[in-house]
Order: C-alpha cells, then sequence, then structure tokens
C-alpha cells in the first residue's frame, strides 16, 4: 500500500477507471450523508421544512390581516418567517410599513407593479386586503429556514451555507484523490524520464530500474532497460575487437619491423661502401624509405592505442635539411621511373621547423 491506493500493477485506463470510480461513489456517499445530518436537523426541530414560510403567510392572509385596517396593522403579531409590505390600495406604490430588507422590498415592488419577479430565486407573494381596502403584500420563499428567530436574524441563510458546505466538501474530495492519482502517474514518468536521462549520460552499467506499477509505463521501462542492455554489449563488443585490432595491427608492426631493420642494416653496409653516385643515391633513398616505412609502423602502432601520437616529441629541424632529404628521395623515385627530379626550394634561409620528422615527409612525399 502507498499513497492511499493498493500497488498493483494496473493499465492507465484502469487508473483512471478506478480514479473516477472512487471519486463518484465517496461523491455520492458524502451527499447521502449529508442528507441523513440535514434529516436530523429538520426532526430534531433545529430546521423548519421549507413550505413553513408560505404556510405562515397563507394563515396570516387568512385568519389575521382580513380583521386589520391601515391604522390598526401590528406587523409584531405575524409569524416572523412572514416578510410583508403595507400599502394604501392596489396599484399605489406608497409603502406605509414593511419588515423586508432593500432587496427583498424591490422584489415586492416589482410584483406589486405587475413585474416578472427575481429570475433565479423566486420569491412569492400572497395579496390579502385588509377592512379598510389597504392590502399587505406578503412574500416568501421555498428555503429551510433555522427554527430559532434568533438564529434567523444573525446568521447566513442555512440552505445557502448547506449548498456552499457541501460543494466545498465535493471540490476537497475531488481535489484530493486527483491529487493522488496524478502523483502516482507523475511518480512513473519522472522513473522513465530518469532511466532515459542515464542512457543519454551513457550510464549503462548498474542494477535494473524498479517498476512503476503502472502497465504502460513499466513496458516502457522493460524496453529502456532492455536497450540499455543492447547498448552495453555491444560497446563491450567494440571494445574486444578494438583490443583485437590493437594486437594484431602489434604483431603485424612486430612482423614487419624485422625485415625492415635487415633491408636498412643492408643499406647502411652498401654506403659504407666505395658506390658510383648513382648507386649511393639509390641505397640512401632505401635507406631512407626503410625510416619511412618504420615511422609508418608507428602509426599503425598509435592508432591501434590512440592518444600514443599526441605524446609523441616534436624536433627542431632545419627546412634546407630537410628539403634536401626530400629531394634526395624524390630522385630516387624518379631515376627508378627513368623521370628527371627537380627541387624547387623557396623557403627563406636558416628557416627551423618544429615537427614530427617522419609525419612531415609523409606529408610532404605523399603523390598528389
Amino acid at each position: 500500500m502507498k499513497g492511499g491506493f493498493c500497488m498493483r500493477t494496473a493499465s492507465l485506463r484502469g487508473l483512471l477507471l478506478r480514479y473516477l470510480l472512487l471519486t463518484f461513489s465517496l461523491c455520492v456517499g458524502l451527499f447521502l450523508a449529508w442528507w441523513m445530518f440535514f434529516g436530523i436537523l429538520l426532526n430534531s426541530g433545529f430546521l423548519l421544512p421549507a413550505s413553513s414560510a408560505a404556510e405562515a403567510c397563507s394563515r396570516a392572509a387568512a385568519e389575521m390581516l382580513p380583521d386589520m385596517t391601515a391604522d390598526t396593522f401590528d406587523g409584531a403579531r405575524l409569524d416572523p418567517l412572514c416578510r410583508y409590505a403595507l400599502f394604501p390600495e392596489p396599484g399605489f406604490p406608497a409603502v406605509l410599513a414593511t419588515n423586508m430588507d432593500d432587496w427583498h422590498l424591490e422584489q415586492a415592488l416589482n410584483a406589486w407593479m405587475g413585474g416578472s419577479g427575481n429570475l433565479g430565486y423566486t420569491q412569492y407573494h400572497i395579496r390579502a386586503t385588509l377592512a379598510d381596502g389597504s392590502v399587505c403584500l406578503l412574500q416568501y420563499d421555498y428555503s429551510v429556514p433555522y427554527a430559532d428567530p434568533w438564529l434567523r436574524q444573525r446568521l447566513p441563510d442555512f440552505q445557502s451555507c448547506y449548498i456552499a458546505l457541501l460543494t466545498v466538501l465535493f471540490v476537497l474530495v475531488i481535489w484530493y484523490f486527483t491529487h493522488r492519482t496524478t502523483r502516482r502517474i507523475a511518480a512513473g514518468t519522472a522513473r522513465l524520464q530518469d532511466a532515459c536521462n542515464r542512457i543519454m549520460n551513457g550510464e549503462l552499467e548498474g542494477e535494473p530500474w524498479g517498476g512503476t506499477h503502472i502497465r504502460e509505463l513499466d513496458a516502457a521501462l522493460t524496453a529502456m532497460q532492455t536497450l540499455r542492455e543492447h547498448l552495453a554489449q555491444s560497446l563491450r563488443d567494440q571494445w574486444d575487437a578494438e583490443e583485437q585490432r590493437a594486437e594484431q595491427i602489434a604483431a603485424l608492426s612486430h612482423d614487419l619491423k624485422t625485415p625492415l631493420t635487415v633491408i636498412s642494416g643492408h643499406a647502411d653496409l652498401l654506403l659504407e661502401e666505395d658506390l658510383p653516385p648513382q648507386a649511393r643515391e639509390s641505397a640512401a633513398a632505401v635507406r631512407r624509405g626503410c625510416d619511412t616505412a618504420v615511422g609508418c609502423l608507428a602509426d599503425l602502432r598509435a592508432a591501434a592505442a590512440p592518444g600514443a601520437a599526441a605524446h609523441e616529441p616534436k624536433e627542431l629541424l632545419d627546412a634546407a635539411d630537410f628539403l634536401a632529404q626530400c629531394g634526395e628521395f624524390g630522385r630516387a623515385l624518379c631515376t627508378g621511373a627513368g623521370r628527371k627530379f627537380r627541387l624547387l626550394n623557396r623557403l627563406p634561409t636558416g628557416l627551423r621547423l618544429q615537427a614530427q620528422p617522419h609525419r612531415l615527409a609523409r606529408a610532404v612525399e605523399k603523390p598528389a
């Protein structure tokens, strides 16, 4: 049990239907209890029936007023439930005596002059002709008054208070169940949002997310959990593949380094001999090509282990010497292809470059 609701898994439709049924049932029960309380007040004599004022006015019109005149009229003899206005003659709007307030008197005058009365909260009127021809207009309405005249004078109309209080209770009941239902739905959607945020932030490990006890949201959470597991497995597979690739590249680099070392050593031996200029240039090109290949192997190892190349130190190179070395390599390539090579050096004298030598050489020597 959580928040007043049994936390069994339910669909959104069932949750809303349950909310409506509970709210409606409690409102009906509240109305019945309130009606029973109203009946107790009537039976105990605290309240009078709604017809009490009409009966009092009818008795006054039939038994008391015909014997009175305008001079002998005594409003104190009438029942306090009767509101009255005394007129000297029919159709004459002058009021000789009244116990009405301004609002009720306005309604009485409207009825006296043949108006339509007050719409929405109707006052009823009885005309009683006195012995001298004057007319007493009696006014009443069908509402439940207090039995005690002292309460009627000092408290608001009971019927209006009764309806207002019942309305407030209905509003509180509806608010209570609406608040509880929306809080449960909001808690489920918050958990779903949290799951989305964790996946978005790369949190793919951890315990499975708990349920929301709402069938549709639980299905969405299950799908999110499956997605998280698939993403985590995919990243693990990718990492394993990267490790295997790095191992293969490292092994291949090691295997290539041995023949390159042999070739480079033989090139060094040739350079120690007294060779013709063209042969010496070719041996130097072979030696330089071996150095370039070793640099490429280093790049392969760096690709297998990201971040290694970023930490490779840079050197200060003399631009003229660097171009001379590139020229030797270029002449060796062109000689083997039967072409002529010419180096155009337009760099200022004494220029020094800060770079990684083999990377810069590879960029310069790359075919167009």
